[in-house]
């Protein structure tokens, strides 16, 4: 697992970011951090933390997690046993569940993005993740510098991760969802399902399996509720 600082300010607040499957900090460069500290971890190709995670909040007099997509799975295995008192706990757009027919992405398609996975569909699957013209258009002007390669990698990992860890809601450190309607890649309704089960209340928005692109500050994602 990748960690970076986005901003390392001695702010008395701190923000834990879980990005999605195959990202970088690149799609969210743009995003001011001002007045707040963030920390970003990706790349799961495996869930070891270099850092202590847990002695590094005992820093912070306020601590926020937020997770996207196969960010959100991510986060909890990765922070399971770990006790760390999270002021705000939002899973956005993805499940603990993530590789269930009723409660995340289909085994089969998720077996069939890893094998098709190359530069030509990972731009289909960027428009799928995006929805719209113009907002597929500004990703991609941002869009991972990560090669197709390390993706399908990861991904591959991930799958493997997920398919030997059992009970699923062994550690869910999330309080709230957000859900897209939108969403192409995690369908709304199983979504809606996985955290029906959890006993997690959720937002629905209308927004797309991306949902960050109106967004201007990393404040932002702390009580995310993105339209």
């Amino acid at each position: 697992m990748m960690a970076k600082w986005i901003n390392w300010s001695g702010s008395a607040d701190l923000l834990i970011f879980f990005n999605g499957w195959g990202m970088d900090a690149r799609p969210f460069a743009r995003l001011d951090s001002s007045k707040l500290d963030v920390l970003m971890f990706y790349d799961y190709s495996n869930l070891d933390m270099l850092c202590d995670i847990t002695a590094l909040t005992q820093e912070y007099s306020t601590c926020h997690l937020a997770a996207w997509s196969l960010g959100v799975w991510a986060a909890a295995s990765a922070l399971s046993g770990r006790q760390i008192n999270f002021s705000n706990t939002t899973a956005i757009n993805g499940t603990l569940q993530p590789v269930d027919a009723e409660h995340g992405i289909a085994p089969e398609i998720f077996q069939g993005t890893i094998d098709s996975w190359d530069a030509v569909t990972r731009k289909k699957f960027y428009r799928r993740m995006c929805v719209s013209l113009e907002k597929t258009a500004a990703f991609y002007a941002s869009e991972p510098e990560r090669d197709a390669d390390s993706q399908k990698q990861e991904l591959a990992a991930i799958q493997q991760n997920v398919l030997q860890q059992s009970p699923p809601f062994c550690n869910n450190p999330f309080k709230r969802a957000v859900i897209g309607l939108e969403d192409r890649i995690f369908p709304a309704a199983a979504q809606e399902k996985a955290w029906a089960a959890a006993g997690i209340p959720c937002k629905v928005t209308a927004a797309p399996h991306y949902p960050f692109s109106g967004l201007r500050h990393w404040k932002e994602l702390i009580d995310f509720e993105q339209n």
